[in-house]
């Protein structure tokens, strides 16, 4: 089944929503994929509808970048008729898996991504700032 199709007769639909890391512009070219029972297709950032016949499937999502960036699944059950809601969040680093439930979730890794960005930020104030300091006494 592709996203964003009619449901089949009896059939139910998966409201697969997907986020990214607002730090992670890259993966802005780069939709995440879908794999519905080993059968793979395209998603888009934000929301998605994918129609599905009732039973249950095992749910895999990956970003494909150089490798398959933030893996994760889930078995679900659909049954006819219903609206199951899918989150998932790729992580903020390229090494982890990402994050899948049928609730909201967040980006794995945020924590040390901010640590590390503030410890580059800071490094590179204190090569400016020993620079201009060695510049301005003749050193």
């Amino acid at each position: 089944m592709h996203p964003n199709q009619m449901p089949p007769q009896g059939g139910a639909v998966l409201n697969i929503t997907t986020t990214k890391p607002f730090l992670a512009w890259m993966l802005a070219f780069t939709p995440p994929r879908l794999t519905l029972n080993g059968q793979e297709s395209k998603l888009t950032w934000g929301q998605n509808q994918v129609p599905v016949p009732p039973g249950r499937y095992d749910l895999q999502v990956h970003v494909p970048y150089l490798w398959k960036i933030g893996q994760a699944g889930m078995q679900v059950d659909v049954h006819p008729g219903a609206q199951v809601p899918v989150f998932y969040a790729a992580p903020w680093w390229n090494f982890q898996p990402g994050a899948i439930a049928h609730q909201p979730v967040e980006s794995p890794g945020k924590t040390a991504a901010i640590a590390v960005n503030i410890a580059a930020a800071v490094l590179l104030l204190l090569i400016i700032i020993c620079g201009c300091a060695g510049a301005l006494s003749g050193n």
